[in-house]
C-alpha cells in the first residue's frame, strides 16, 4: 500500500493531512497521519514491517467525537493493514486547541 492509497482511505472518513502540514487550529475533526520507523522481521533482511500512526484531533470544546473517530479509523484500516494495538493516552495540544490520540498500524514492507 503506497501513501496515496492511505491517505485517500482516511481522507474518505475525516480530512487528512500528513504530519508535516499545517493544520492550524481545530475547529473540525482530522486526521493526522505519520510514518515511523520500518522495522525488519527477525531473521529475516528482505521484509519486514512500515508502522504508521493516525493521530486524531478534535477541538478542546468537545472530546465526545475522539471514541467514534478512533473506532472508525481502526475499523476502515484494519481491512488493509495490521493494528498494532498500540493506542496513546489523550494528548492536549495547546498550538493547535485540540485533543489527540493516536492509534498505530503496521503494513508488511520490503526492505
Amino acid at each position: 500500500m503506497d501513501r496515496k492509497q492511505l491517505f485517500d482511505i482516511v481522507n474518505a472518513l475525516y480530512p487528512a493531512h500528513w504530519i508535516s502540514q499545517e493544520a492550524g487550529e481545530c475547529l473540525a475533526p482530522y486526521v493526522v497521519i505519520k510514518y515511523k520507523p520500518q522495522i525488519p522481521s527477525i531473521g529475516n533482511k528482505l521484509a519486514g514491517w512500515q508502522y504508521v500512526d493516525f493521530m486524531a484531533y478534535v477541538p478542546m470544546a468537545s472530546i465526545l467525537p475522539l471514541d467514534d473517530m478512533i473506532d472508525e479509523i481502526k475499523t476502515e484500516l484494519s481491512k488493509h493493514m495490521e493494528m498494532t494495538g498500540a493506542i496513546t493516552p489523550d494528548y492536549v495540544d495547546v498550538d493547535v486547541k485540540a485533543i489527540m490520540r493516536s492509534i498505530e498500524f503496521r503494513i508488511p514492507k520490503q526492505l
